[in-house]
């Protein structure tokens, strides 16, 4: 199945911590990350998990992502990305 070009899965390498975070967008609006993991190896294994779900069709939406994001983590990575973010009031 050739993949959307609207979808973006990509391994992030954070320098400064020498971590590796598993990010996917399925659309403009919102990036969300799978996990923060110690090497490269086991980041671009949750990219192949996330491809095979995507192939497979339970990946059709951004709240379908929640069954590869692993419990433990979702602490480590708590910073996903919501791009739709409100503007900010201002008092009358």
């Amino acid at each position: 199945m050739q993949h959307q070009k609207s979808v973006v899965a990509v391994v992030i390498k954070q320098y400064g911590t020498g971590l590796y975070r598993t990010c996917v967008s399925l659309n403009r609006e919102r990036t969300v990350c799978l996990g923060t993991h110690a090497d490269e190896e086991t980041a671009s294994a949750r990219l192949t998990r996330f491809w095979k779900a995507y192939d497979e069709g339970t990946i059709r939406a951004t709240e379908d992502l929640l069954q590869l994001i692993d419990p433990v983590e979702a602490g480590s990575c708590n910073d996903s990305i919501d791009h739709q973010k409100e503007q900010p009031t201002t008092p009358s």
